[in-house]
């Protein structure tokens, strides 16, 4: 096994979590043997919104509630509604370090996607991934906002409770970064991009209590590093890339809406 990073960050400032991974992406593009898996979650609500998409197409700032920092993504895919409760994972390597067979983007994301199914079977979640996209929603719906958790992609992990996993992935070179959002807690609304509630999926013995970032630290780490070949170890961040990272926060770009419906 080739060693790896990863990386588990509990309550992360909403710009910091998207500004680690931005950076998680460039190392990876300028070092062909660096493959880092993060695990973390949200101090606070955010909106995120994919790389292409149209701020006011995505986010109705009629309908938006506070003062919710709106991110941009460095993956695409549709608008997220993150809350302390998500817990949200990032893969980050270049595709040398797997086997030619896995490099391809539907074959890496099935790869993601099988090592999610076995990491929430290890939590006794009983889920699948989904065989082809559903479009429906599309044909059926007069929205005009459309949040990830609308509809299900291929690849995406669902339950009885409904889809509980959305991922999206970007490729520059031959580096790729896979973000993906894993609703095990259940899915809150957010007008202003769209999403509406799911209830958490039921444990075995009906429970419903809540699963943390520690539920999953070991069942992610070893379901990645399986699949992967690749061993990760827990890395601590380091006092020299905290400040570097700190510095470059202060420049990170934060969204504004206009104030005007969307169209």
């Amino acid at each position: 096994m080739i060693p790896g990073l990863f990386y588990c960050q509990p309550e992360g400032d909403p710009y910091f979590n998207m500004l680690f991974d931005d950076w998680l992406f460039e190392q990876v593009r300028s070092d062909p043997q660096l493959v880092c898996l993060r695990l973390y979650s949200w101090a606070e609500e955010a909106i995120t919104i994919g790389y292409n998409q149209k701020l006011n197409r995505a986010v109705d700032p009629e309908l938006l509630e506070g003062n919710i920092p709106i991110i941009r993504r460095v993956t695409g895919g549709r608008a997220i509604f993150h809350d302390p409760s998500e817990l949200t994972f990032t893969l980050a390597a270049n595709l040398e370090i797997l086997d030619p067979e896995w490099r391809s983007l539907s074959a890496t994301v099935s790869l993601i996607s099988e090592a999610l199914v076995e990491i929430f079977q290890a939590l006794g979640l009983s889920a699948s991934w989904q065989k082809k996209s559903d479009r429906r929603f599309v044909e059926s719906s007069e929205k005009t906002l459309h949040a990830c958790f609308d509809s299900v992609s291929r690849y995406e992990i669902t339950c009885l409770s409904g889809k509980i996993a959305g991922g999206a992935q970007r490729r520059l070179g031959s580096g790729f970064i896979h973000q993906g959002s894993l609703k095990v807690n259940g899915v809150r609304s957010c007008a202003a991009i769209g999403q509406e509630a799911l209830p958490a999926p039921i444990l075995p013995g009906g429970s419903l209590l809540p699963l943390t970032i520690l539920d999953f630290k070991e069942p992610m780490r070893t379901a990645f590093s399986r699949r992967l070949s690749v061993e990760f170890l827990e890395t601590p961040m380091s006092p020299d890339d905290y400040m570097f990272l700190e510095r470059r926060l202060k420049d990170f770009p934060k969204l504004s809406l206009s104030r005007r419906p969307v169209d």
